[in-house]
């Protein structure tokens, strides 16, 4: 655990050790342990992480608050200081991350006082001077089948409810997975509509060029839409496109899926 225990201790809370980090590197083994162990979204994935500090937040300050107690890693909060005016603390990612959460092993999550996590709020504001606004949105009311610790902080619902579906299993598997002879339904409605138009078939790019050009048209394809829609092109920003690409990049560079 000594990677883990060289950032910047900022608070202790008994004997929960709160550390620092500014940059995702050295605590990057315990990270990808700590996402298999518990119950994660793709936006923790540690690879999205890296890629959106790097690209999509390289005007912000990265913020990586670990909970470390008996040299025993409990959580990850994957942070960002936004600067300017007023000071703001967010999760990674912001409007690109469909779910936002902090990794925490499910130990802490059914054992661990959850009010602990307003205290290293606090500990994690007098860490950074001119913060202002604690803005943590698009989180999962449950983690490990326990209420989100995060939300003993001041939290409301979100105006519309997420879902997300396993994909590991393939697609028969969705489909099979509740109303299944509904969603069959729908999916053979879509098919025939695709064939209407020409058939269809599914491409999987596999080069860099081949993933370049279908990031290329997918660009493309959104700033055509938004526009006919009337609303702002979320995907247009450079350090977006940098960003999706190279998350698109990742397979072929001997990264997560």
């Amino acid at each position: 655990m000594a990677d883990v225990k060289s950032g910047q201790l900022i608070g202790t809370l008994g004997r929960l050790e709160l550390f620092c980090f500014e940059d995702v590197s050295p605590i990057e083994q315990e990270w990808r342990n700590l996402y298999e162990q518990t119950d994660r979204f793709v936006y923790q994935n540690f690879d999205w992480v890296r890629l959106a500090y790097a690209t999509y937040e390289t005007g912000n300050q990265p913020q990586i608050v670990i909970g470390v107690e008996d040299d025993e890693l409990l959580f990850i909060l994957p942070l960002v200081h936004e600067k300017g005016l007023p000071g703001k603390v967010r999760w990674v990612g912001e409007r690109h991350a469909n779910f936002s959460a902090g990794l925490f092993t499910p130990a802490f999550l059914s054992g661990a006082d959850h009010l602990v996590m307003r205290e290293t709020f606090n500990c994690i504001g007098n860490h950074l001077p001119g913060v202002n606004i604690l803005h943590l949105e698009n989180q999962p009311a449950l983690l490990c089948g326990v209420r989100n610790p995060v939300f003993e902080i001041n939290s409301r619902e979100a105006a519309e409810p997420s879902f997300h579906i396993d994909l590991r299993n393939g697609f028969q598997a969705v489909l099979n997975a509740g109303n299944a002879k509904r969603k069959g339904k729908a999916f053979r409605k879509q098919v025939r509509i695709a064939e209407a138009m020409g058939g269809y078939s599914l491409y999987t790019p596999s080069t860099e060029a081949e993933i370049r050009e279908t990031m290329h048209w997918f660009f493309n394809v959104k700033e055509s839409r938004f526009s006919e829609l009337g609303i702002d092109n979320v995907f247009e920003p450079e350090e977006v496109q940098q960003f999706l690409n190279e998350l698109a990049l990742q397979p072929i560079k001997g990264g997560d899926q």
